[in-house]
């Protein structure tokens, strides 16, 4: 009996590592999705300030 609660111990303890591995990994991809989003909106986000700063500029200028 303690044999299959001992192999049961340790399936589950290989579980939880895989599981682990499987997390790190999944957060790894999704930080690294969530940067180049977030570097494509800022990139965006400073073209349009850009341009609303030259028309301004445009707009007191004339």
């Amino acid at each position: 009996m303690s044999m299959f609660i001992s192999c049961s111990a340790d399936l589950n303890k290989q579980k939880q590592t895989e599981q682990a591995k499987i997390d790190s990994m999944v957060s790894v991809k999704v930080d690294s999705l969530f940067n180049r989003l977030k570097m494509q909106n800022d990139s965006i986000i400073n073209a349009k300030a850009n341009i609303k700063a030259q028309e301004i500029i445009s707009a007191k200028s004339k």
